[in-house]
């Protein structure tokens, strides 16, 4: 668990470095024109996404059979991808009202088609919780991104973006088969298709209604804003959803794989839900509530004024992830214990409430509406969370409020304390600063509570972070 989580942190910081260095060379056009072939891609790649992954780490019972004609799926499923793109692409640039879009969607193909082709053996390393080779791939395909695309993109401009994804698929098709041996053969099994099917549908249906809200919205704010906007849009969504990305694949990465080992055990997955649900906001609600309130002076002195558009949004986003803690927490477990069509429910909801509310927001407060109408269909969506957990789990709520308010007290502090530290301290120093003055004191804030009230935070957190306890114990020596 170690491994994984200082992989992803190290995947999130180099992505991050990276966004900073462009944002200060590239314009929010070339963003935008990027975005515009991302999002087709990924529309693309979910509408023809089968859940083989999910499905193989769910069902123990696989065989070489199933891993061949899951890796026979993927591969064809990458080549038609690729295919449908490039013929396509005139026409998904037209839909957008941005012709110079065309060669962008065109060249994204190419990095879906050489992922597609990686070592099936990946689903095994996520199954047994092998964090130590999932770790270098992400890290050496994140790597390699960043140094090409920041290499060429003083000459290449936004083609500079593509080649650094191209260069990273190709990365992470030779490291999926370093990390996990595996000699496919290309085979159709239909035993085994129904199989990955029975299960993957839903995963299928997960990732339609998840792409179509980011690409519908997309081509809202391109069609009424135009693509420099969609740029600031697209730079703002890879910020703010930084947190929660870190945060849920770490947790979601174990979940997911221990709920499936406990899906006729619904008291001890109750229990796992729990400890999962506040652990993930010790680490989400504190790490946004800083986030949010230094948004200005972290757009202004990382990005650049050229920037300053995406503040508001910005800080809706970063709400939004705020408040979306319960279905992070709820998505791996219905999942793991195989109730996958209950989640397609809550993503639909999201969905059309988003499309709803950007539909009209977008238009009356541009990019800000685009903000608004992100939050209010994730608080719609929270609903649902709560009522499905209740139903799944009978009271998985019981005695969180004692920790629950100690957390967003832990926050609170922290965030002041940062920013006071912004406002003494002038320029990117204040905000490492501040940055790692938040951590440190949440941290102990945490510890004290913890300590003085018997919340039993440290066991929590544990759990999803075993380096908690150790952090925990040291205070207890040192009190």
């Amino acid at each position: 668990m170690v491994w994984r989580s200082a992989a992803l942190a190290g995947e999130k910081l180099i992505f991050l470095v990276r966004l900073i260095i462009l944002a200060r060379i590239l314009a929010p056009s070339d963003f935008g024109l990027v975005a515009i072939g991302m999002a087709a891609m990924i529309l693309m790649v979910t509408l023809t996404d089968l859940g083989v992954v999910s499905a193989l780490v769910q069902n123990p019972a696989r065989d070489k059979n199933h891993l061949d004609t899951a890796w026979t799926l993927s591969v064809v499923r990458g080549v038609l991808v690729a295919l449908v793109l490039f013929f396509a692409a005139p026409l998904i640039a037209g839909a957008f009202g941005e012709p110079a879009a065309k060669p962008f969607v065109q060249a994204m193909a190419v990095t879906f088609m050489l992922r597609a082709t990686a070592s099936i053996g990946i689903a095994q390393l996520n199954r047994e919780l092998h964090f130590r080779s999932l770790a270098f791939m992400g890290l050496a395909t994140a790597l390699v991104n960043t140094v090409v695309a920041v290499a060429l993109a003083g000459s290449l401009g936004p083609w500079s973006l593509v080649w650094g994804s191209i260069a990273g698929a190709v990365t992470f098709l030779a490291t999926s088969f370093v990390a996990a041996p595996y000699s496919p053969r290309f085979r159709l099994d239909l035993d085994a298709v129904r199989s990955i099917m029975r299960f993957g549908r839903w995963m299928f249906l997960i990732g339609i209604i998840a792409v179509l809200s980011d690409t519908v919205l997309r081509l809202i704010i391109t069609r009424q804003l135009g693509v420099a906007e969609l740029g600031l849009f697209f730079m703002a969504a890879r910020l703010g959803f930084l947190p929660a990305q870190l945060i849920s694949e770490i947790i979601g990465t174990v979940a997911f794989p221990v709920y499936a080992h406990l899906q006729d055990n619904r008291e001890k997955a109750a229990n796992i839900y729990r400890k999962l649900l506040l652990a993930t906001s010790a680490m989400m609600i504190p790490a946004c509530t800083v986030f949010l309130f230094l948004t200005p002076a972290i757009v202004t002195e990382l990005l650049g004024e050229r920037w300053q558009g995406t503040i508001v949004v910005l800080q809706f986003l970063i709400a939004s992830t705020m408040v979306g803690v319960l279905v992070e927490s709820i998505a791996p477990l219905m999942k793991g214990i195989g109730q996958p069509a209950k989640l397609v429910g809550m993503d639909s909801v999201q969905f059309l409430v988003l499309v709803g509310l950007g539909w009209v927001l977008v238009d009356r407060f541009g990019l800000t509406g685009a903000g608004l109408a992100w939050f209010g269909s994730i608080l719609a969506q929270q609903f649902m969370a709560y009522f499905h957990a209740r139903r799944l789990l009978g009271h998985p709520f019981r005695g969180v409020g004692r920790v629950f308010l100690a957390i967003c007290l832990s926050a609170a502090v922290a965030t002041a304390i940062a920013v006071r530290i912004v406002d003494a301290i002038a320029g990117i120093a204040g905000i490492l600063v501040a940055v790692a003055g938040a951590i440190v004191s949440t941290l102990l804030i945490m510890a004290f509570l913890d300590q003085r009230s018997g919340l039993g935070l440290r066991q929590i957190l544990a759990e999803p972070f075993p380096w908690a306890a150790r952090f925990g114990k040291m205070r207890h020596v040192e009190d």
